[in-house]
């Protein structure tokens, strides 16, 4: 389930699996700029896990599977968070 408000950027490096669900007005974006180059790394949001709404996603967060994220999170590039 995705809120239909979410903005999301390049959609091909974001891994939504099953069960997932993103909640209203959150931003995932997998891309940044350091020292005028281009930094892609993929987004992945675990099976049955939960981005709150408001929630912000910077490029190479692994969200594990079974996850309940609050409204309004950051998370910040690289971060990551295990099952359950």
């Amino acid at each position: 389930s995705i809120s239909s408000d979410l903005s999301i950027y390049d959609p091909h490096l974001i891994v939504i699996k099953e069960g997932a669900m993103v909640g209203m007005k959150c931003i995932m974006v997998p891309h940044y700029i350091v020292k005028g180059k281009l930094v892609l790394n993929e987004i992945v949001l675990g099976r049955n896990s939960l981005l709150g709404a408001g929630s912000e996603v910077a490029p190479g967060t692994v969200i594990g599977d079974d996850v309940i994220g609050e409204a309004r999170v950051t998370f910040f590039p690289k971060a990551f968070v295990p099952s359950g």
